[in-house]
């Protein structure tokens, strides 16, 4: 793999793990002295998904681990990850889980106790639901 789209990714995970600012394209293009648009041709080429959907993907699976070991309301969760509108939020997290943020949280809090399906893949293959 390329290795400036390593370092992008390094970037991008540290990013997500350190709250919700997220990092411009121009901003990580610069980092690797790239334009933004061969930035975002490079990583699509590399990762066969875009930048945006990477991204995405980073920040509902940090929402899904919070969820799962956190207190916090899942407003407050939607906007520690970087999602500003509950709608779009409950929408694109039941599409990637299938379940909503509130009952995947009741499904998680309730795994100690209930036998989850392990052939269940709840990362990619509820794509149908």
């Amino acid at each position: 793999m390329d290795g400036r789209i390593q370092t992008v990714l390094r970037a991008l995970a540290e990013n997500g793990q350190n709250g919700r600012t997220a990092l411009s394209v121009a901003e990580l293009a610069r980092s690797v002295n790239l334009s933004a648009s061969r930035l975002l041709h490079l990583f699509k080429q590399e990762l066969g998904v875009s930048l945006g959907q990477y991204w995405r993907s980073l920040r509902l699976e940090r929402a899904r681990s919070e969820l799962g070991s956190s207190v916090l309301s899942v407003k407050q969760v939607m906007y520690d990850v970087g999602f500003a509108d509950e709608t779009h939020f409950i929408r694109v997290f039941k599409k990637r889980f299938g379940l909503t943020p509130g009952k995947y949280r009741l499904t998680s809090n309730s795994d100690s106790i209930l036998q989850v399906n392990p052939t269940r893949d709840a990362v990619g293959s509820n794509k149908s639901r």
